[in-house]
């Protein structure tokens, strides 16, 4: 009798273990977003203008793959106004503690700008010295090697440059958010050519896993390519829908 109850014990207990397990979420490795905006005017101003935005995440065991894209294209009476294209890919590997070792590979396309196409690929270390749930700071330094071609010319330049950058991001609650990045890269050959791009974004929820994106952003890039625009700062205002999963 008493074999029969202590058995049935360690039975309900084990059912019980189980429905809590089940119960609790578990985290995935992986983040997907992607953002899509679009204004089109037409009548006495024809204007149309797209941003796309998408990136992907996955970390696992020490390891993380982070891949990103992004475009603004605006069109003003049927001439291009504005033509920006930037993709990224990056692997990093946990060293210990909050460091981490990266390699970054990307690809930039700004004619209004001096750059019809430039890659890039870059190595580097990365610390999180705040990595919660909530709240995430990071600082990266690293060296990297551009090959950019120049357009109307197809002049092709080789450069390199250090890079430092940061960026911090603030969940409110879910899908609430406040983002700062900032990313300085000066041309180890001329110490006066410099390029600086920021980003600060909003983020609201608004149904299941649907966001309102607001973002501005800047860029200034002042390689020397004999272009009269290189060095002016571009600046980006965009508003768009988000999904998260």
């Amino acid at each position: 009798m008493h074999r029969t109850i202590f058995l049935l014990c360690l039975l309900v207990a084990g059912v019980r273990a189980s429905l809590h397990a089940q119960s609790e979420p578990v985290a995935k490795p992986w983040t997907l977003t992607a953002d899509l905006g679009l204004v089109s005017t037409a009548g006495n101003t024809n204007v149309t203008t797209v941003n796309v935005r998408e990136g992907f995440t996955w970390l696992e065991d020490g390891w993380g793959i982070t891949q990103t894209f992004n475009l603004v294209y605006s069109e003003n009476e049927g001439e291009t106004s504005a033509n920006l294209w930037t993709a990224g890919l990056r692997g990093e590997r946990r060293l210990g503690g909050k460091w981490r070792a990266y390699g970054l590979v990307t690809f930039n396309r700004n004619p209004f700008s001096g750059v019809d196409r430039r890659f890039e690929e870059t190595v580097g270390v990365l610390v999180r010295p705040i990595d919660t749930a909530r709240d995430s700071l990071e600082f990266d330094i690293g060296a990297s090697l551009a090959q950019q071609w120049v357009p109307d010319t197809n002049e092709r330049l080789d450069f390199g440059s250090a890079r430092l950058a940061a960026g911090y991001r603030h969940f409110f609650k879910e899908k609430a958010y406040v983002l700062a990045t900032a990313l300085l890269l000066p041309n180890l050959h001329h110490a006066k050519d410099l390029r600086f791009a920021g980003e600060v974004a909003l983020g609201a929820p608004l149904i299941n896993h649907f966001a309102l994106k607001v973002s501005y952003q800047f860029l200034y890039d002042n390689v020397p390519d004999g272009d009269a625009d290189t060095g002016k700062i571009d600046r980006f205002l965009t508003a768009s829908v988000q999904v998260r999963f």
